[in-house]
């Protein structure tokens, strides 16, 4: 048995390793909180310490609450698992027509529904444009499949939106008051939320901060409101401690959630690149699978349930050993790191009496693999700049490009210089790459983006431009 101060020093041990300015610890063991507690500051440079009541955003560990509300519909016989959506929601549509009316709560919380994956920019849907979830859900009509349906695990948030306004359809309240009245509240956990006015009226909450190389001041929270089944829950230490010991209750909400129903491929989330990382949150295991909310492994030949969540700033792991009535939340004010999954994985080892493992030094590893490849890639991209002009004048470029899911956006000109204005008014510079490909320059969600514009029939106007994953952009108005 570890004791608190064992894990007192691989915690203070991971913030150490990762420069994470706090940290939020929950452990549970054999029916009761083991060690639940703060390290670190709420912001970077000061004094205010993290404490077990101090509120993180959660990110997609949201996503194992969803799946227990839909899992206590269907105890209560209101929710089927493989009723079609259309049954619930009949405007539910997708560009797959067959998807659009087979598509079940299984498929959709199980991420086998063939929408474009996080890897393939489907957060450009919603990522700061300010829609409303109604909206969001009436644009995926229109977003092109990444894979055939039931075909791929592909890792994307509106999956769950449209689960939670089923949830709000059948039981007659949005899905936040559902989760406040049936989770929240019978669990004690007083300091949990869905709210962004809390997060920024609350005085014990922790900020968001992006690694010291990108930023060194804290940034603002993201709002998902609109995206609140996604990833939109607040918490602290103290009250995920209770959401802990609840889920290794054998609670019938999770019966279902706590199984496999497809295998977790890490190119249905993750770029290439990124994918580096990988075996690190998946502790090196070769086969996981995803059930409703949750990751799974076998460790030592015990089931592990797991995920992990981000946005901007903020990064969180949890995991789950119900053979061992083991619990482990833990939550950080800092993105991207591997310093929350390291401290897992240490944790699980301990538990587990399996084999000790370097984990922060295979963390840094894979970051550092992981840039050597970011770079190998600038340098191909860089031996082909410029090989071919742009066929056409600058002027025939210019104007506004529509896309019915994502939105619009503008090609101008600036002192003999293409800029572009995306739809979430980031703006930047296109540079002559190859022929009628340029580069996207000073935005950095859009670094590695190449537009491609389509000409006309006689290839002397510019028609449509498209953007590699999100499709064809078609010109709507010259400038």
């Amino acid at each position: 048995m570890l004791s608190e101060h064992d894990i007192d020093d691989l915690a203070k041990k991971a913030i150490t390793e990762w420069d994470i300015p706090g940290l939020g610890l929950a452990i549970v063991h054999n029916g009761k909180p083991l060690r639940v507690c703060g390290y670190g500051t709420k912001k970077r440079g000061s004094p205010d310490p993290v404490t077990e009541k101090t509120v993180f955003q959660i990110a997609s560990l949201t996503k194992a609450f969803t799946a227990a509300t839909v899992g206590m519909l269907v105890e209560e016989g209101k929710l089927e698992w493989e009723k079609p959506i259309k049954d619930y929601l009949p405007s539910f549509q997708l560009k797959d027509q067959y998807a659009s009316h087979e598509m079940t709560l299984r498929d959709l919380l199980s991420h086998r529904t063939g929408l474009p994956g996080t890897s393939k920019e489907c957060w450009r849907l919603w990522y700061h444009t300010g829609r409303s979830t109604e909206d969001l859900i009436q644009r995926l009509q229109y977003v092109d499949p990444a894979y055939s349906f039931r075909s791929h695990y592909s890792y994307n948030n509106m999956a769950y939106v449209v689960v939670s306004k089923v949830v709000e359809k059948v039981s007659g309240m949005p899905w936040t008051q559902f989760c406040e009245k049936r989770i929240f509240a019978p669990l004690g956990m007083s300091r949990t939320n869905l709210s962004y006015h809390f997060l920024t009226h609350d005085s014990n909450v922790a900020s968001a901060h992006l690694i010291r190389s990108l930023q060194e001041r804290p940034i603002p929270w993201e709002n998902w409101e609109c995206m609140a089944a996604a990833g939109g829950i607040n918490s602290s230490a103290t009250d995920m401690a209770a959401w802990l010991l609840y889920c290794l209750s054998s609670p019938k909400a999770l019966t279902d959630a706590l199984k496999p129903q497809t295998l977790m491929e890490p190119e249905g989330f993750l770029d290439p690149i990124i994918g580096i990382t990988w075996p690190i949150y998946a502790h090196e295991q070769k086969f996981v699978s995803y059930g409703f909310g949750w990751g799974m492994y076998s460790l030592g030949g015990k089931a592990v349930f797991f995920h992990f969540g981000m946005v901007d700033g903020i990064q969180s792991f949890l995991a789950i050993v119900p053979e061992e009535q083991l619990g482990i939340a833990i939550l950080t004010n800092q993105a991207p790191h591997q310093g929350a999954v390291c401290l897992t994985n240490e944790l699980l080892d301990r538990f587990l009496h399996c084999p000790s493992i370097a984990w922060h030094e295979k963390g840094h590893a894979a970051m550092a693999e992981m840039n050597r490849s970011l770079e190998t890639q600038k340098a191909m991209r860089q031996e082909i700049k410029h090989r071919r002009e742009p066929t056409l004048p600058l002027e025939a470029y210019l104007g506004t490009y529509e896309h019915p899911a994502y939105g619009t956006l503008c090609i101008a000109l600036d002192n003999g210089q293409l800029t572009i204005t995306l739809w979430t008014q980031e703006k930047g510079a296109l540079k002559a790459y190859d022929e009628d490909t340029f580069e996207v320059h000073q935005i950095p969600s859009a670094a590695m983006w190449t537009l491609s514009f389509e000409k006309s029939e006689d290839k002397k106007q510019i028609q449509a431009l498209k953007i590699p994953d999100l499709g064809v952009f078609v010109k709507k108005t010259s400038l």
